[in-house]
Order: structure tokens, then sequence, then C-alpha cells
């Protein structure tokens, strides 16, 4: 009988996981005699969090590379990079959901279950093993189920009901794709299962269970079709947790999507892998972009919005066709940074102009620069990256994904996503500017000013954001430097 032991040395290693167990653990003990302290939760938990961005700056700056749990978790420069984004994008969950009034049934659980949601995300970053991986999702995506059906409203109810189906019926594909592999390799382990998995004996059993892996993370992805549940989903949430489904959690789906591509699909059945990835992308492309005209409710809006956003994020993976390379890598990563400096703070945008009690709708945003010029600038500086219009973040991540589609995917494939990109584009000038229309050309609405100015971690975040995004757009060569040469020692090596 094999014995398993755990050292100090691996508590080390895993220490951004560790700081959230034990912060979590900690603040729900506090919950149980502070009753009446909500914002003293909310506060402690992004206390948490900022350590468990401490310790991951830490492994990152010394450059720590090691497995523990007979290598089934794995800490290196590209998981510290992966989990300091998520860090961050919770960070500014957090600071939304601070004196957001609360339309929930609970207190302090609203802020402590960010945290085990947020472990999830992180597990799946340095996860090299299925069981683990699978483990990790499921908290994931139980942690969300529950946050957003702690919300008093029966939309809460429904949005968590429709997520518990879809989940379930996510997870079984993947467990059932995950029994294929192994029943051809005898391994959950990624490495052995890819040097192991034999397509000439076993072809059409290991592709049968590449579509069901694939077709799996996409549900979580939100990738078209499986798109439906994200809007429903999304507007049923309170605005902090559909901010927290709409940056962390999809966010993590796709890191595991690229771990498990380069890892383990790739080098046994590439072109079968890129072709669905690229039917998928190239829908989900256009009906996103055609489904966010017609939304006039913020929260549906941003969760269609946000499903181009996840397609672009996977044309690297596309462009490449076999192993990512540095570049692909590095632009993948400045999007990702991008992507959580504009979602983050439109959601900020969002519950400052929200009146609780009703869906938030861009209407709230008419006449916002009379009543609050300032906050209206920060929400401009948001939607010219969102929508891809320099000099801003999200502007140069387009164009070097656009331009990374057209130098390495052969044929008409690169020709086809970049004009996608292009037009795309393009249509979102149409939905997001509606906000700015709003804001300039519309009168006061009726959500009076002072519930604009007094939120200060809203406000901390939607600067933040806005800062981040212009800092970006005026000099992203130093982001792209440092991130290429911590990632050329890692995932590329």
């Amino acid at each position: 009988m094999t014995t398993i032991t755990l050292r100090l040395s691996d508590l080390v290693i895993m220490a951004p996981e560790c700081i959230l167990l034990l912060g979590v653990v900690v603040l729900t003990l506090a919950d149980l005699w502070m009753k009446s302290s909500r914002t003293s939760i909310g506060i402690g938990a992004l206390v948490v969090l900022c350590g468990a961005l401490a310790a991951a700056v830490v492994q990152l700056v010394q450059e720590t590379d090691a497995t523990v749990l007979f290598g089934a978790y794995e800490a290196d420069a590209f998981s510290s990079l992966c989990k300091i984004v998520l860090l961050l994008a919770a960070c500014g969950v957090l600071g939304i959901a601070i004196g957001t009034p609360n339309e929930t049934h609970a207190v302090g659980e609203m802020y402590t279950l960010y945290i085990p949601a947020l472990m999830g995300a992180m597990l799946l970053v340095s996860s090299r093993e299925w069981m683990t991986t699978y483990v990790a999702l499921e908290l994931l995506t139980i942690s969300t189920i529950v946050l957003i059906g702690m919300r008093r409203a029966a939309i809460g109810k429904e949005a968590a009901m429709k997520l518990i189906v879809l989940g379930g019926v996510s997870s079984a594909f993947l467990l059932y794709g995950i029994s294929f592999l192994y029943g051809c390799t005898g391994t959950t382990y990624y490495e052995v299962m890819a040097s192991r998995l034999d397509m000439g004996q076993d072809a059409s059993l290991i592709t049968i269970a590449f579509v069901m892996i694939v077709a799996s993370i996409a549900v979580k992805i939100a990738l078209v079709p499986f798109h439906a549940w994200a809007l429903d989903v999304g507007a049923g949430a309170v605005v902090p947790v559909a901010a927290f489904l709409s940056v962390v959690s999809k966010l993590a789906a796709i890191i595991l999507l690229w771990r498990v591509c380069v890892d383990v699909l790739f080098p046994h059945a590439a072109d079968v892998v890129v072709d669905v990835l690229f039917v998928l992308v190239c829908v989900s492309l256009v009906v996103a972009h055609v489904l966010a005209l017609r939304q006039v409710t913020l929260l549906r809006l941003f969760a269609v919005s946000g499903i181009a956003h996840a397609a672009l994020l996977l044309v690297p993976l596309i462009a490449s066709g076999t192993r990512p390379d540095v570049d692909a890598w590095t632009i993948w990563l400045y999007y990702a940074v991008a992507y959580v400096l504009m979602n983050v703070g439109a959601f900020a945008a969002i519950s400052l102009t929200h009146t609780t009690g009703t869906q938030p709708h861009v209407h709230q945003f008419a006449g916002l620069v009379y009543r609050a010029p300032w906050t209206a600038v920060a929400i401009v500086c948001i939607v010219l990256s969102l929508a891809g219009l320099p000099v801003s973040a999200g502007f140069f991540g387009k164009l070097f994904i656009l331009l990374d589609a057209l130098s390495q995917r052969e044929g008409t494939a690169g020709i086809v996503l970049a004009a996608l990109i292009v037009v795309g584009t393009v249509i979102s000038f149409a939905y997001y500017f509606r906000i700015v229309r709003q804001m300039f050309w519309r009168p006061e609405g009726p959500v009076p000013p002072s519930s604009v100015r007094t939120r200060w971690f809203a406000q901390t975040v939607l600067w933040g954001s806005a800062l981040g995004s212009v800092a970006l757009g005026c000099a992203p060569g130093w982001l792209m430097e440092l991130l290429a040469q911590l990632i050329a020692h890692t995932v590329v090596s």
C-alpha cells in the first residue's frame, strides 16, 4: 500500500491555493460571529486574494518550476502568470461587490464563495492530470452555481437551475471522453497519456474522445452552438457574480483548453481538433456579434460579447496548427490581460450606475456625463478598448491576433479568421457605442449622482481598468517583451 505524504515544501509550492483555503476557513468562521458586518467580510476576502497574489508573484520572480501530488500539480512561470491574471480579475470582482446593494439572501457567504470558485480556477491552471482537472472544474462550477442561486429574485434560481443541468451534461461529456483515453492508455496524466496514445490502432475511439472533451470545454466557454445558457445565466446573476462568470470562470476554461490541446490533443490529432475549433470560433464570431446587436439589457449584452472575445482568445491556438510558438502564447496572454481590464471595468461601470431591483439596462447611462463627468470619461476608455479602437489595449490585442492569424495559418483559413475579426470589430461599434451615445446625447437618467460617486471600491476598479487599458494601448511593447521572456523558458521549451 502506497503512503501519500504532503511535505511543507509541497505546501510552499502550492502557496497561492493554500492561502485561499486558509482564508476561506477563517472568513467563514468570522462570518458566524460578525453577522452584521458585511463589508468587513468583503474586505477580508480582498485581503486573502491579495495574499495569494503576492505568493504567485513571488513564485514568478523566483522562477519556481516544480511538481507535487505525484506530478498532478505543476507550478511554473506560465501557471504563475495565469494565476496572477485570474487573481487580479477576482480582486476587481470583489471590489465591485463591496458596497453593491445586497440582492441576495446571504451576507458574508456572498464573498467567501468567490474564494473556492477562484481556487478551482487556479487549480485548473496548474493541473497536469485529468482527475485533478475534473475536481477543480467541479469546484469552480458548483461554487458559481451557489453564487448565482443566492439572488433573491426568481430569475436567479432559474439561472442556477439551468447551469446545474448544462454543467452536468458538460461534465458527463468530459468524463466520457477521459474514460476513452484512459482505456487506451491506462493513465490519467497528460504527458504519459500523450506518449501512449496510438492513432494507428485506436484512431476512431481517440477522435471521438477528443471531440467530446473539446465540446465539454466549449460549453464552459459558451462557444456557439453551446452558448444559449450564457445569456440567461448572466442575466440571472447579480452584477458581481456575472462579472466573475464572464471573466474568471471563462478565462480559466480557455486556459484549460489551451493546456489540453497542446499537451494531449495536438500531438496526435491536431488536424481534427484544429478543424473543430476553427468551425466553433468562426461561428461564434458571427453569431455573437449579430446577437449583441439585439441586446438592450447590459448583462445579456456583455454575456454575448464575451463569447466573441473568448473566440478571439482561441485564434492563436488555431493559427498555430500544431504546438504554439512563443509569439502565439505571448499574443494570447496579452489579450487575456486586456480582456480582464476591459470586462472588469465594464461590469464596474454597470454596478456604479445600476438601480437595485431592476435589470441593468443601457438607459441607465443616460446623461451620465452631466451627473458624473469623470466616471463617464473612464467608461469611454473602457468602451474604446472593448470596441478595439486606438489607442487601447483591446486595439492592439485584436491587431496582434489578426496578424498572427494571417502569418501562421496557411491557405484561406487565416484570411477567413482575419476577415471575421475585422467585420466583427466594425459591427461591435454599433452596440458598444450605444453606451457612449446614452452618456452624451440623452437626458439624465433616474440614477442619482451620489450613487455613482460614493462607491470607492468600484470606482477604483473602474479607473484602474480604464488607466490600465490606456497604458497597454500606449505602450504594448513592454508587456509583450516581458511575457515572451517568461514564456520562452516554460511552455515552449
